[in-house]
């Protein structure tokens, strides 16, 4: 009988399973005095040994997808998500808002623009398809026209897909044929049989509360290579389908968020029989974003299962809403007490989507409403537009000639990249901090000539103000203020305006707590022009701007800039650090 002690099962790679075989075969008693180097002898090994490499690499594989934490393949993770109850967000198309206006040659009582009525846009010389969601009904205004200034039109052609339901098949699934669906777009009608016109149409159900047999309701839920299944109920939760009843699945193919930004559209044809169609663009398309991806799935998943589709603590705000909203790129979530002034009993959510700087206001209130529904009793949600924070970088970088052919645009070029990096990577979010360490690492490491670099950092916030009028506003800078003058500087400065008849008008505060508005005579002197605009808090970093009134000024905004007293910069609340503008001196140095 074999020596089996000599086999070792605990090494997995192939060098040491050939080694491992071959001390066994050294240790057995029927081959003896034989050379297991052997080139005949050999070469079996080497097939023993990949055959038994390739069945261990596949059992792991195979015990990793057991797992949601190892899973590597997407129908994995999918399955895995489906036994914690919770679907993956599909895409989400582009949405662009257009005013349109149709010129009848009659006067008719109301105009319907019908829904998957179409335009067209391109996007980097790619055509993309735009559609209505629903019937859209416009009455004459007071002047007599039939316009609608707030028309919505939604990325991605739209597919109807039907099934016949045949109850004794119990291997009948209803799968979506399309892999890039949006799942929001979704409309699902039933009618009792294919001799039948009447459609009856079902709402979506994410969870069983108030559902009893009688309730036309579908769920939905991932299927495998991204696509989606509806289900129906079994007569005891949800109305049960019935053989021969056909099922209609209209939904929007989504291309993600390649046409987002789009905002020139073309319409050919008619609406409701009428040709003279004129329209605008109100607003560009944007909120337009793909699938969720593997990573994602497996943080969200397990943090939905204990939420149970409702809204308690802050993670469970943020973690439902991203889930619902896909085109949310960051949420933040707080107490009303913590706001300024207080609103006690609020939940305040700051929410900034993709491609866009803020929430439209038909998405704040579907926000709102989603939360109000599965909060606790007595308290309410207030969706705001997040305030950006800028840090402003002047930095100068040396470097060394002996070890570069790089002139300085190429070392501007390559720390700009740097700083963008480290930008997306640690900040441009709400609840950050901005390392002036890190960030000093980041730049030296953008080349290996450089020797080092002197990052100076200020905070700024863009402030777009009306003329004309005195106006009051609050600016929280989330940091600690510098009160010193230095090289003649406050800690508080701003952009130029016209201040009354004076241009090149400025804001800067007096060391002391106190704004003012200023000039410089033509020796370079300063002007007091108003002794007191406002107050600084320097402890809090909070600006209060009391009845200013600006008459112009030629920039897009005026920008606020304060000198922070410390060089970690830190945001919270409805805050978003942003890394904001980089200016660049190079020195060049012969080491």
């Amino acid at each position: 009988m074999a020596n089996t002690s000599a086999i070792s099962v605990a090494n997995l790679d192939f060098d040491e399973i050939k080694s491992n075989l071959k001390t066994f075969l050294k240790n057995q008693a029927i081959f003896q005095d034989y050379d297991f180097e052997g080139s005949n002898l050999s070469v079996l090994l080497d097939v023993l040994s990949y055959n038994t490499f390739m069945n261990n690499y596949y059992l792991n594989q195979v015990a990793n997808e057991g797992f949601l934490d190892s899973a590597q393949l997407i129908e994995s993770v999918v399955s895995h998500a489906k036994t914690l109850n919770y679907l993956p967000q599909s895409h989400s198309s582009a949405r662009a808002k257009l005013s349109v206006e149709i010129v009848p040659d009659d006067v008719p009582p109301t105009i319907t623009i019908p829904q998957h009525t179409k335009w067209t846009a391109s996007v980097n010389n790619v055509s993309y398809t735009f559609s209505t969601n629903n019937d859209i009904v416009i009455s004459a205004n007071g002047s007599g026209n039939y316009v609608n200034n707030e028309v919505d039109i939604y990325e991605g052609s739209v597919v109807t897909e039907f099934f016949n339901v045949d109850v004794a098949n119990t291997n009948q699934k209803y799968v979506l044929s399309a892999d890039s669906i949006d799942t929001s777009s979704l409309s699902v009608k039933v009618r009792v049989s294919n001799t039948v016109s009447t459609n009856a149409t079902w709402t979506q159900q994410k969870t069983i509360l108030g559902l009893d047999g009688s309730s036309n309701a579908y769920f939905v839920q991932p299927s495998g290579q991204n696509k989606y299944e509806l289900q129906f109920g079994d007569g005891t939760v949800g109305r049960a389908l019935k053989t021969g009843n056909v099922i209609e699945a209209t939904y929007r193919k989504s291309s993600g968020e390649l046409p987002n930004g789009a905002q020139v559209f073309n319409f050919t044809g008619s609406i409701d029989t009428y040709s003279n169609v004129m329209f605008t663009t109100v607003s560009s398309a944007e909120g337009g974003s793909v699938s969720e991806s593997i990573d994602d799935i497996k943080f969200n998943a397990p943090k939905n299962l204990t939420i149970q589709d409702r809204l308690i603590t802050k993670q469970d705000y943020e973690t439902l809403i991203k889930q619902e909203f896909s085109d949310i790129e960051s949420i933040s979530v707080f107490g009303g007490e913590e706001a300024d002034p207080p609103e006690f009993g609020k939940v305040i959510i700051s929410v900034d989507v993709k491609d866009a700087d803020g929430v439209p206001e038909s998405t704040s209130q579907k926000i709102k409403d989603f939360a109000d529904e599965r909060s606790a009793l007595g308290i309410t949600s207030k969706v705001i537009t997040p305030e950006f924070l800028f840090a402003d970088v002047n930095q100068t970088v040396r470097y060394n000639v002996n070890e570069s052919k790089k002139v300085p645009g190429d070392i501007i070029s390559l720390t700009a990249a740097a700083a963008n990096t480290f930008a997306e990577t640690f900040i441009n979010d709400f609840n950050k901090t901005f390392r002036i360490s890190k960030f000093d690492s980041a730049i030296d490491a953008a080349d290996p000539s450089i020797l080092s670099s002197d990052n100076q950092i200020t905070i700024r916030k863009d402030w777009i103000a009306n003329t004309g009028a005195p106006q009051s506003i609050t600016i929280d800078f989330n940091n600690e203020i510098d009160k010193d003058i230095k090289d003649e500087k406050s800690g508080i400065t701003s952009t130029p305006f016209t201040f009354g008849s004076t241009t090149n008008s400025t804001i800067r505060d007096d060391g002391k707590g106190i704004l003012q508005v200023v000039r410089k005579d033509a020796l370079g002197d300063t002007v007091v022009l108003d002794t007191n605009i406002g107050t600084i808090d320097y402890t809090t970093g909070i600006v209060r701007i009391a009845g200013l009134s600006i008459n112009n000024y030629s920039t897009s905004s005026v920008q606020i800039t304060a000198r922070p007293q410390n060089r970690d910069i830190s945001s919270t609340k409805n805050i978003i650090l942003k890394l904001g503008t980089v200016t660049t001196s190079v020195i060049q140095e012969a080491v």
